[in-house]
């Protein structure tokens, strides 16, 4: 064997275990998945009741599954999502973020790739938002685009969360309000099999 062909072999030798290194990085990035900790509706006008609620797990995350009765119809003027930045132990929160919505409705609660975009997504039949009809909704597998969120919000794992979505009526009264409480988690993805030993970051504010 020349040394010309043992000098190609030991090039090509160099890009196969430098893209064999690529390919690993790639396999084991950093994933993140939500864990439910409550879900529950409200509703200071009587028109919307919380008939059944599921939380489980599918694979790495939790989802929600749901029936909510509306019982009156509501005209919604403005949408207000409130969100709380917690210790874990869940004793220290604060006011983190408010949003209040009040033209374009339907096009916020249906906007593409935003955190809650799946929850909203998986209700059946669909909000007609402003104009929500009386009726009995489900929503079988809602989840989180945890990947938004972390996109929005690199330290998303680093808290415990707590938000409120409020939809008001024409007379400012919270016909609607959705609150959820939760964590997010991180875990390992290996050669396109998760990690069974899932890591959660636990660092918490500082004070």
């Amino acid at each position: 064997m020349t040394r010309v062909m043992v000098a190609k072999m030991n090039y090509y030798l160099l890009i196969y275990v430098c893209l064999m290194g690529l390919l690993t990085v790639n396999s084991q990035m950093t994933q993140y998945a939500n864990r439910f900790r409550n879900f529950s509706i409200e509703s200071e006008t009587g028109s919307a009741h919380l008939v059944t609620m599921k939380i489980y797990q599918d694979k790495k995350e939790h989802k929600i599954a749901a029936t909510v009765n509306i019982t009156k119809d509501i005209h919604v003027k403005s949408i207000e999502v409130i969100v709380y930045r917690c210790s874990f132990e869940k004793s220290d929160c604060e006011n983190f973020q408010k949003w209040k919505f009040t033209r374009n409705l339907k096009s916020v609660v249906y906007m593409k790739n935003q955190i809650w975009t799946p929850i909203f997504d998986h209700i059946t039949p669909k909000l007609d938002i402003p104009f929500i009809k009386k009726n009995i909704y489900q929503t079988p597998n809602a989840n989180l685009d945890t990947k938004a969120g972390v996109t929005w919000y690199p330290e998303l794992a680093n808290y415990f969360w707590r938000a409120d979505v409020i939809l008001n009526d024409q007379k400012d009264k919270k016909a609607f309000v959705m609150k959820l409480e939760l964590e997010i988690f991180t875990f390992v993805e290996r050669n396109n099999k998760k990690d069974r030993g899932s890591t959660r970051i636990t660092k918490t504010r500082s004070q």
